[in-house]
């Protein structure tokens, strides 16, 4: 069987998938892909996305994969390897189904992740239980400014690609990483390979950063050292852009290099390679910053940039303008690999066009997208509509459900109901649900 890799970028705009930020990928190979110019995630954050990344159904309820049908790796014959590198690509909600090696990251743990071993521990004592919320306390509170414990700063591109390199040595397979740097907050330490210079000191980025969390940490008018927090200034939020530009062009220098890898082991041009980001990135349009989980599921969010490379390099050079959705992705390569398995409604392979009216979710909107616009729905309200939506397309909206998906947290055990609700409340506060 071909080889298959998968390589998924966290908040990847679509905007920023062109020859100016991956001109090494433009030199590298990226002439025998097949380039997607409409594509649209299926949500509008990690656990809302890869959902329909891995079985075609998008996000329902809390985010778990569903159980009833298969995931591509599931579907795959050969070996399946994947890094997640991401706290929300966890096994219990179903994210390592199908993997003969599922790490979280490089030389991790396959089997149980540190937060629900944790998790475990703590429910057998009220000691234990004490120490689990302060250590989750300890983690959120830290997430907000520091950013070797942000979601962000799990393992370089470098790190990721380069294990992927000695992965793939010893055997074809399907294999998956994420990489992770173009996720708020933006540091020049992200980009590993050269030194960026900037007119802003450690301390003033680490403040641009909190800042621009947005409307979730300025709600409560503070930040961790107790002043009040204002608003981005345009300055502000243009240095963010440009530091943004810099990690995805350090992406970019790391994804060619590994194509470099793939040809010179004699295995490109029989391999398919799928390049795509799991969901967008706000720099305040439409008053949002970053991805916010509630946020109505706004262009900036779900456009994501997607191309592909078929075994042969078929279709080589070809650009497609049709819509298309992430959650096109198992249908793409039931195509090609002739997988016997019940598609999911309103997915078809990447390369064909035709109507497919495509849902994607936050946790408080539902967004139809077709070839002729858009609607969003909030509660139970058609609120912004954008060109013709046929009226099939307006059904598809109204009979998609909302999910609920948890932050990292979870319930925490050994808290009452009002403790639990105060703590959500923080949560939502803090931007992490």
């Amino acid at each position: 069987m071909n080889d298959v890799f998968l390589i998924t970028v966290d908040a990847l705009r679509r905007d920023h998938f062109n020859k100016t930020y991956f001109s090494e990928c433009w030199n590298s190979g990226f002439n025998d892909f097949v380039h997607f110019q409409n594509c649209y995630s299926n949500g509008v954050a990690t656990p809302l996305s890869f959902p329909s990344i891995h079985t075609g159904y998008p996000v329902e309820a809390k985010g778990e994969l569903k159980t009833d049908v298969p995931t591509i790796a599931e579907l795959y014959d050969d070996y399946t390897f994947a890094i997640t590198n991401n706290p929300h690509l966890r096994p219990d909600r179903g994210y390592d189904r199908g993997f003969d090696s599922f790490t979280r990251k490089p030389g991790g743990s396959s089997s149980l992740s540190i937060y629900k071993q944790i998790k475990q521990v703590a429910g057998k004592s009220d000691i234990l239980t004490k120490v689990h919320n302060l250590f989750w306390e300890t983690v959120r509170d830290s997430m907000s400014t520091q950013p070797d414990l942000s979601p962000s700063s799990s393992r370089t591109a470098e790190n990721i690609l380069g294990q992927l390199e000695s992965s793939i040595q010893s055997q074809p397979g399907f294999f998956w990483v994420h990489l992770m740097e173009p996720h708020h907050p933006y540091y020049p330490q992200k980009v590993t390979d050269r030194d960026i210079v900037t007119q802003y000191d450690s301390e003033q980025i680490k403040h641009i950063n909190n800042k621009i969390r947005g409307p979730a940490i300025r709600s409560m008018g503070l930040d961790k050292t107790g002043k009040d927090l204002p608003s981005p200034t345009e300055e502000e939020i243009e240095f963010c852009r440009e530091m943004y530009g810099e990690i995805v062009k350090y992406i970019d220098r790391n994804i060619a290099k590994f194509f470099k890898e793939i040809q010179q082991s004699g295995r490109w041009e029989q391999s398919m390679i799928i390049l795509l980001a799991d969901h967008g990135e706000a720099f305040g349009e439409n008053g949002v910053f970053q991805h916010d989980w509630s946020a109505n599921p706004i262009d900036s969010l779900i456009e994501v940039p997607l191309a592909v490379k078929y075994p042969n390099n078929k279709y080589a050079g070809e650009n497609h303008t049709h819509a298309v959705q992430t959650g096109d992705l198992l249908a793409t390569l039931s195509g090609v690999f002739d997988w016997n398995v019940n598609l999911p409604r309103h997915t078809r392979p990447f390369i064909e066009s035709g109507y497919r009216p495509i849902i994607s979710k936050s946790n408080n909107a539902l967004r139809v997208t077709t070839d002729n616009g858009y609607a969003i729905q909030r509660d139970d309200s058609i609120v912004e509509t954008n060109g013709e939506i046929a009226d099939e397309a307006l059904t598809v909206l109204r009979s998609a459900s909302l999910p609920s998906v948890e932050s990292m947290s979870g319930d925490i055990p050994g808290l009452t109901g009002r403790e639990q609700d105060e703590l959500e409340d923080r949560l939502k506060h803090l931007g992490y649900k």
